[in-house]
């Protein structure tokens, strides 16, 4: 009995910490982890997962493009309020710290990103006063796209749509000399 309620606070523990997560609260950088990828890089996991982000409302500009070959999905942030602010914070911490970690990272990947040029994936609009976050979205045809009410939405209907988005940090992709982060597309709420 000591044995299996043991187990369930560290489950509910696990689901504190990854809900805590997905709201832009805490991020326990020190359970973050770098598992090298055969083809080169390093994928990411938190508590063994992805780590997983609902966005706040953001807008989508374009729709789906491809981009080097492959499906994108380019996210508008305006930096005014606060859930947008804090979101932006968000991603800009998580791209700082993973281009100078302390814990528990692969014994390689501080000397596989030396003197690399990190590419960050939340950039600056022209216009400075909002931002763009690159995402990657494997197949658009597979991504599971809804309106607030759950009725299913088609891929070319979100373009200049205010929507909530699912991602998931993927991957630190090492090419040459840049490494950056990459992030999949999960799913798409339409507001």
């Amino acid at each position: 009995m000591i044995i299996i309620h043991s187990l369930n606070i560290i489950k509910d523990y696990i689901l504190y910490h990854i809900y805590l997560m997905t709201q832009f609260g805490e991020l326990d950088v020190t359970r973050i982890r770098s598992i090298p990828e055969k083809r080169g890089g390093y994928r990411l996991s938190y508590y063994g997962n992805k780590i997983r982000v609902t966005t706040p409302i953001i807008s989508i500009p374009f729709g789906f493009e491809t981009y080097q070959k492959k499906e994108i999905l380019n996210l508008l942030i305006d930096d005014d309020d606060n859930d947008k602010h804090n979101f932006i914070h968000y991603i800009t911490e998580l791209e700082q710290y993973l281009q100078n970690p302390k814990y528990n990272m692969h014994p390689n990947y501080n000397g596989d990103i030396n003197n690399k040029t990190f590419i960050n994936t939340l950039r600056k609009n022209n216009n400075n006063k909002n931002y763009i976050l690159r995402i990657n979205a494997k197949n658009s045809d597979n991504v599971d796209i809804r309106d607030k009410n759950g009725k299913l939405v088609f891929k070319h209907d979100i373009i200049h749509k205010n929507c909530k988005c699912i991602i998931e940090l993927s991957n630190v992709w090492i090419y040459g000399d840049n490494y950056g982060l990459v992030w999949n597309l999960s799913n798409i709420i339409v507001e």
